[in-house]
């Protein structure tokens, strides 16, 4: 079915097509109510040096170039299974990542959260800003690193209030808006085809109906269907005498004879 024949079968059905669009906007408003948005925030950590590293009374974040590789390890770290465990024992709600920001070169992680509430995404960052510098505690204590060595993680900057995500909520919505219409729109489609073949068949059992009501041509009809009858002399105009003709037959014979 070509567009401007579906088109045409929707005007054609336009109580339907009305219907379908109040059927798609009901379910547009009850996904509406039933999807709620989640909610986002970021923190912002960078390592800092450790104080053997830094001349006396030196500024540390001029000695940040080497400590990419640190990044790594605690970004590795801090997305294992146990962390996770270990955050959600705090915060059950919610899911969290941590990755480098890839926007500086500094040794900078990022810590993007995403919980089903306001307060759940609050708990989750502040289970996960408590795990980061542990663990990269504990890597350390694991080698046995003196104080004076140790490198520090610190929260540069982090989002005071959650912020609600209404992308994903708005993609669901508008996919239950525009998969109703679309069904709804090929039933209609499938509607129409059924009642224009109904009415085929049925102007065409008329139509052989009638035919088969129609007499047959008797040998007095002509081709077009009109009884040829007796031609009928006009008035004023006698009629020929039959008497005073010879008869053709006996013309030939009497010819024949001769």
């Amino acid at each position: 079915m070509y567009l401007h024949d579906f088109s045409s079968c929707l005007r054609r059905h336009w109580i339907l097509t009305i219907l379908a669009f109040l059927v798609a906007g009901g379910l547009g408003a009850l996904a509406s109510s039933h999807l709620k948005p989640s909610y986002t925030t970021q923190a912002n950590i960078v390592l800092l040096p450790p104080d053997s590293s830094v001349v006396k009374g030196g500024n540390p974040y001029l000695y940040l170039g080497n400590l990419g590789q640190a990044a790594d390890v605690l970004i590795r770290v801090s997305n294992s299974d146990d962390t996770r465990a270990a955050v959600k024992a705090q915060a059950p709600l919610g899911d969290y990542e941590v990755s480098h920001d890839w926007t500086t070169s500094a040794p900078m992680l990022v810590v993007t959260i995403k919980a089903p509430t306001a307060a759940a995404a609050v708990d989750l960052t502040r289970a996960v800003q408590a795990e980061i510098p542990a663990n990269l505690a504990q890597l350390q204590d694991d080698l046995a690193v003196p104080d004076k060595s140790r490198i520090d993680a610190f929260v540069v900057s982090k989002d005071a209030v959650p912020k609600p995500d209404q992308k994903v909520r708005f993609q669901l919505i508008a996919v239950v808006l525009v998969g109703s219409l679309f069904l709804q729109s090929l039933l209609i489609a499938a509607w129409d085809s059924l009642v224009r073949r109904y009415r085929r068949r049925k102007a065409d059992r008329l139509e052989r109906a009638e035919q088969a009501e129609e007499p047959e041509p008797g040998p007095h009809d002509d081709l077009s269907g009109t009884r040829v009858g007796p031609l009928e002399i006009p008035d004023g105009i006698d009629e020929p005498d039959d008497a005073d003709e010879p008869d053709p037959r006996r013309r030939i014979q009497v010819g024949s004879g001769a």
